[in-house]
């Protein structure tokens, strides 16, 4: 054996003396997760957070089958989702309140030039206006504030 090998068999038997040093039933560690979960619970609760009542209410007034620039996603995923959808887009938004950032895709938008007129010389580049694709997170963020 090399003195790599050693030091390596050495941290291996160290480490398998930790992780197993400490025994724990399954009902204990149920008990220990169930204690953590109530306490995120209760630590949300007193931040500022964003109700999933909220979100909902911000999907309605999404425009059915429009498209998202940044994520390749469309108005009817949020229309036609299940309320666990809502519920963690209150999370992320409580998330994003409580730290005061945002990821950057969410906040990003794709310019797509559109010609003024049919019959104009579309070459030029001031014969186009530019619309904007929000991100469709972005959007219900923006509504729900």
């Amino acid at each position: 054996m090399t003195v790599s090998e050693d030091i390596a068999d050495k941290f291996a038997s160290k480490y398998k003396e930790l992780y197993t040093s400490v025994t724990y039933g399954v009902d204990e560690m149920q008990g220990i997760r169930c204690s953590l979960s109530q306490s995120c619970i209760s630590d949300t609760m007193s931040s500022p957070s964003v109700c999933v009542g909220d979100v909902l209410s911000a999907i309605r007034h999404l425009k059915p089958d429009k498209s998202d620039g940044n994520f390749q996603l469309h108005s009817n995923h949020f229309l036609n989702a299940r309320e666990e959808l809502s519920q963690h887009i209150a999370l992320l938004s409580s998330a994003m309140l409580v730290h005061g950032c945002a990821v950057g895709d969410l906040v990003s938008c794709t310019l797509i030039p559109i010609p003024k007129d049919k019959n104009t010389n579309a070459i030029l580049s001031d014969n186009h206006q530019g619309i904007a694709l929000s991100s469709l997170f972005g959007k219900i963020f923006d509504l729900i504030f």
